[in-house]
C-alpha cells in the first residue's frame, strides 16, 4: 500500500470490524490512520453491517463501515441501512503530462499483468495531485430487499451516525 500510495492514488478498501456496532474500535482506528499514513487517499471500509462512523484524518476521509447496502440479513432498521459515500475527484494537471499517464494507462488496461507500477516508476511521473469531496446519501433495503434512498428522518439518522457534521465543510459536497 505504501509503495502503490508514494506513486499513484491509492484508496484503502478493507472488510474488517466487529460486526454490529455503532461505531468503531481502537483497533481499526489505528489500522487506518497509518493506511492514510502511508499515503492513501481515502478509507472506506464495510463488514460491521451497521453504519459507523467516519472521521477526517489529516484531511482524508474514513468511513469504518457503510452497513449493508445489500445483504440478506433484514432483521432490524439497523442492518437494513446502509450509507453511500458520493466522491468526486479533481486532478491538479499544471504542469503534468497527462499524455504520458494516458499512454500508461491504455498499456495497463491491455496488458493487465501488474506491471503498471513499474512503468510508472521508469516514466518518472510525478504523483497526481488530487482535491477530494464528498457527500453521503443514506439507504434501505427495509421493503423488498431491494436498496433505495432512505426517507429523510432516515438520512438524518444515518448522517449522526456517521457524525457527518465532524467532516470539515471543505470535504463535503453541499448537502
Amino acid at each position: 500500500m505504501k509503495t502503490f500510495a508514494k506513486y499513484v492514488p491509492t484508496i484503502a478498501m478493507p472488510h474488517m470490524g466487529t460486526e454490529y456496532k455503532a461505531s468503531s474500535d481502537t483497533l481499526r482506528e489505528n489500522l487506518y490512520r497509518k493506511m492514510i499514513d502511508y499515503g492513501v487517499e481515502n478509507v472506506i471500509a464495510d463488514h460491521p453491517h451497521w453504519v459507523q462512523n467516519a472521521e477526517a484524518y489529516n484531511g482524508k476521509l474514513i468511513t469504518y463501515s457503510l452497513g449493508n447496502f445489500m445483504f440478506d440479513q433484514m432483521r432490524n432498521e439497523e442492518v437494513a441501512r446502509s450509507a453511500a459515500i458520493d466522491a468526486t475527484v479533481k486532478i491538479d494537471v499544471d504542469g503534468v503530462d497527462m499524455d504520458a499517464w494516458n499512454t500508461i494507462g491504455e498499456k495497463c488496461l491491455a496488458q493487465q499483468d501488474g506491471d503498471c507500477l513499474d512503468m510508472v516508476k521508469s516514466a518518472n511521473l510525478p504523483k497526481l495531485k488530487l482535491t477530494w469531496t464528498y457527500d453521503y446519501h443514506g439507504t434501505t433495503s427495509a421493503q423488498n430487499r431491494i436498496p433505495r434512498l432512505a426517507p429523510e428522518a432516515e438520512q438524518a439518522k444515518i448522517g449522526q451516525r456517521l457524525n457527518w457534521a465532524s467532516i470539515p465543510s471543505e470535504m463535503k459536497t453541499s448537502k
